[in-house]
């Protein structure tokens, strides 16, 4: 669990006019903000034949609360950006308001590692997602927003000499997105498919083989990852 409260005080642009002056507020802000997590995963080892698993299986969970008070003033003067005056009175932020969001997910997930050969390697996995969220703004409930997902995930490895390794991968992402467009629709969640492929190389009594691995790696996702 963690929590966090934080004040902030900042002026907001709310209009341009005629490309000159703007309109302005000063805002005060409070935010609370409330974080609980909790995991558990399950490892077990465990052969069919020949073949060894390394089965993982897991479950977690969070839940995400803000609580946001504005005060807020609008009469500020307009401010001229071709001959700006500053000196303004002082902000009576007497407009107030209040809003809320909650965000809860769940997500349960299942991984085997199967040693095919001593040098080969095959990784399959998936992660299913539920999420829920709820928010409230000036006291009016938004319609609240569900969403699920399937996630999976396969890799593959070949050690081809004592020194050198081959690793590709496939994965695919999910992220929950919190609001509604004007038509009072959810925004749909964000997801994302990558993949990669790298060589892990040692050199130098294997002290040069961390850089390089992470090097080729980032190359190479940033050539294949399309969201």
């Amino acid at each position: 669990m963690a929590d966090l409260d934080r004040d902030e005080q900042f002026t907001a642009v709310r209009e341009l006019i005629d490309d000159r002056f703007i309109r302005l507020s000063a805002v005060d802000r409070d935010v609370t903000e409330d974080n609980y997590y909790g995991q558990i995963d399950l490892l077990g080892k465990f052969n069919t034949g020949a073949v060894l698993h390394q089965l993982l299986v897991g479950f977690d969970f969070n839940r995400f609360v803000v609580d946001t008070d504005f005060r807020q003033d609008n009469t500020l003067p307009f401010l001229d950006i071709l001959n700006p005056n500053y000196d303004v009175p002082e902000a009576v932020n007497d407009f107030f308001l209040t809003a809320k969001q909650s965000v809860q997910t769940y997500g349960i997930y299942l991984q085997d590692q199967i040693s095919l050969l001593d040098n080969l390697k095959l990784l399959i996995g998936g992660r299913i997602d539920f999420t829920s969220q709820n928010s409230s703004f000036r006291g009016v409930e938004a319609p609240e927003q569900n969403d699920t997902a399937f996630s999976p995930r396969f890799g593959l490895v070949y050690q081809t000499s004592q020194s050198v390794s081959l690793y590709a991968s496939y994965s695919r992402s999910f992220n929950p997105t919190s609001g509604f467009d004007v038509d009072g629709d959810a925004f749909e969640p964000s997801k994302g498919t990558q993949y990669e492929v790298s060589v892990k190389a040692g050199f130098l009594e294997d002290r040069l083989s961390t850089s390089l691995q992470c090097l080729i790696t980032y190359v190479l996702m940033r050539l294949f990852t399309t969201v």
